[in-house]
């Protein structure tokens, strides 16, 4: 990146996960360097898939908000995946190829 136009907010390896507590919901922080973006996850169960930038409120601290199914602690339930054998795994879970 240059750091004309754009800049590092963090990095996957930066990441800190906050379960939230009471009156808070959960979030993910990211860093790199100075700078810092905090990820607030919001349960929403009626197809909102949504990332509102917040702003910077202090200098170098970014906030965002992510609506997702996904953020919802009991709600969410995986996609069924299908699995094809080769004929006896043995037993073993997981994806095979034949």
């Amino acid at each position: 990146m240059d750091g004309k136009f754009s800049f590092s907010l963090g990095t996957q390896e930066s990441a800190s996960w906050n379960q939230g507590g009471i009156g808070g919901g959960p979030s993910v922080t990211y860093s790199a360097g100075e700078k810092t973006v905090v990820v607030t996850l919001e349960c929403v169960s009626d197809g909102t898939n949504e990332l509102e930038a917040l702003g910077e409120p202090t200098t170098n601290h970014y906030k965002l908000n992510l609506k997702n199914k996904c953020a919802c602690w009991d709600e969410y339930v995986p996609p069924e995946t299908t699995t094809k054998s080769s004929g006896g795994g043995g037993g073993k879970s997981g994806l095979s190829g034949g």
